[in-house]
């Protein structure tokens, strides 16, 4: 299932760049309309495999619900052999922002 659906690609890349930073291997393609009450959601294309799309989720606040969340997601991880559908967590990319930007 991992092979067929894109997935292992897709962790094979993150796990090549993860601690690059995250401009030098991704690039934002878009950020969904509607912001959550936690964070913005989008999708990051590779910048070195323009074929690869990420979603991505970036925190508002500085906290650790990202970490709790992705612990969740990968504690859910297998679910995805039984619904093939279910999105998979890959990991988590820090990144500084600017916090008057919102």
């Amino acid at each position: 299932m991992n092979e067929s659906s894109g997935f292992n690609r897709l962790s094979s890349y993150y796990q090549q760049h993860k601690y690059k930073p995250w401009k030098e291997w991704l690039e934002i393609q878009s950020i969904f309309p509607k912001s959550g009450k936690q964070g913005i959601v989008g999708l990051m294309r590779g910048k070195l495999e323009k074929d690869i799309t990420f979603v991505f989720k970036m925190s508002l606040y500085l906290n650790y619900l990202v970490q709790q969340e992705h612990t969740v997601m990968n504690a859910l991880n297998e679910l995805s052999d039984f619904c093939p559908h279910y999105c998979r967590s890959i990991g988590i990319i820090s990144c500084e922002i600017d916090p008057s930007n919102k």
